[in-house]
């Protein structure tokens, strides 16, 4: 009979052997290992790092029916029997970026610590996003300024946008990082240079609150939504207004499609509407909601847009044609938010009802319920989608496996963001 030595364990004695398979969050499998009842998850870990030929010694985490395993516990201590299948993490520097009033904390997934604290705005911090790079985090604030934070061990502020004439309700980095738009109560967006602070170009047009403002992809443009009932698409070599895109009833937010061909808004008209960027011409009106349409999102790959709605549904739907392919069902109160994952297979909607919820695109399946206490105010895949970060009325935010549901981290304040990602 074949026969088991834990690697690096001390322990020199024969034992029979039991099959374990081991298997990526990817869903890719490394071959079976040989392994004992008397092994600990210790020697499961060395063992992997042992195949894995690397000179780094990876930091691993497994996983057991949903379960993180502890190091030091025997496999007989945690039920794991022959056959049996564990799901293998690799962790990078992990960190979960949440807000709390007039501050900012950063987590390490790892051991749920709080590993650094960005303090400075005077009032609401409003919107926390992380640089594209992973080196800095951009904050807007209600005391009406931006910051730039350099995300280290000191967390010290590189740079104080300052210029708007009321509270920053958005920022945003442009996707190399050079540029940061924000959008304010004032009534105006600002772009900005990141390394210097300076204020590149001011976008005045608006008659009322800018709610949203977003880079398209190659930063050549910005994309504005505002409560005078209209969103703007902007030059950002020369700030001018390009397109003025009017008709929505309390504009909501507005989004580029992936290739900056198109924009989704979305609005309390109980539509949402596709629009062509080069004329401003809306191409599509998606009818069939039954309460205010929150928010629009396309797909990666721009061939569907997803809506949520107060009606306690989201749609699935095709941007080509305007027509609606999957309703999805089973919230119990406004559907506040929904996103596709980065393969565009799946579908995270956030709910007052207390949830969220994922969704399999090709058939409106509902996947997996993620529960809260209080109605959950934001929901965002990171990395492949097998993971999700929700964050809720109830003061916390959470980290979730999506094939079983399972709450895998806990921490207090709004998630904002994602530092570094799980790596398959």
């Amino acid at each position: 009979k074949a026969q088991a030595t834990p690697q690096q364990s001390g322990r020199s004695v024969q034992m029979d052997v039991m099959r374990i398979s081991v298997v990526t969050l990817a869903g890719e499998e490394m071959a079976p290992l040989a392994a004992h009842s008397d092994w600990t998850v210790h020697d499961i870990h060395n063992e992997i790092i042992s195949r894995l030929g690397s000179d780094k010694n990876p930091r691993l985490r497994l996983l057991h029916k949903g379960t993180m395993l502890m190091p030091g516990m025997t496999l007989s201590a945690l039920g794991v029997e022959d056959g049996a299948q564990l799901t293998l993490v690799r962790l990078a520097d992990l960190f979960v970026v949440t807000s709390q009033g007039d501050s900012v904390q950063v987590w390490s997934i790892e051991n749920g610590d709080c590993v650094l604290t960005l303090s400075g705005h005077e009032n609401r911090v409003t919107h926390v996003v992380v640089s594209w790079g992973g080196t800095t985090i951009l904050t807007s604030s209600d005391d009406g300024t931006a910051r730039i934070w350099n995300l280290s061990d000191v967390g010290e502020c590189l740079q104080t946008l300052q210029g708007h004439e009321g509270p920053v309700r958005s920022a945003v980095f442009s996707m190399n990082d050079a540029l940061v738009l924000t959008g304010s109560s004032d009534c105006t967006a600002k772009i900005w240079c990141s390394e210097t602070g300076i204020c590149r170009q001011t976008l005045r047009g608006h008659e009322d609150i800018v709610l949203s403002a977003t880079f398209s992809n190659d930063a050549a443009m910005v994309l504005t939504a505002s409560r005078d009932h209209t969103a703007r698409i902007w030059s950002v070599a020369a700030g001018e207004c390009l397109q003025i895109m009017p008709g929505h009833e309390n504009m909501f937010s507005a989004v580029f499609s992936p290739d900056g061909v198109a924009v989704a808004t979305a609005s309390f008209g109980k539509t949402a509407r596709i629009w062509l960027t080069e004329t401003g011409a809306c191409y599509k009106v998606l009818r069939g909601h039954e309460g205010n349409v929150r928010s629009a999102m396309f797909s990666p790959d721009g061939s569907m847009l997803v809506s949520a709605a107060r009606d306690e549904t989201a749609k699935i739907w095709n941007a080509q044609t305007g027509t609606c392919m999957r309703t999805l069902r089973g919230h119990q109160d406004a559907v506040a938010s929904a996103v596709f994952s980065p393969s565009g297979r799946k579908v995270l909607t956030a709910s007052r009802d207390g949830t969220a919820r994922v969704w399999d695109v090709q058939t409106g399946k509902e996947l997996a319920t993620l529960s809260h206490s209080e109605p959950v105010t934001t929901a965002f895949f990171f990395e492949d989608g097998a993971l999700v970060v929700t964050s809720s009325a109830d003061g916390t935010s959470r980290i979730w496996r999506t094939d079983n549901a399972t709450c895998m981290a806990q921490f207090s304040g709004q998630a904002q963001g994602v530092c570094t990602t799980w790596r398959a």
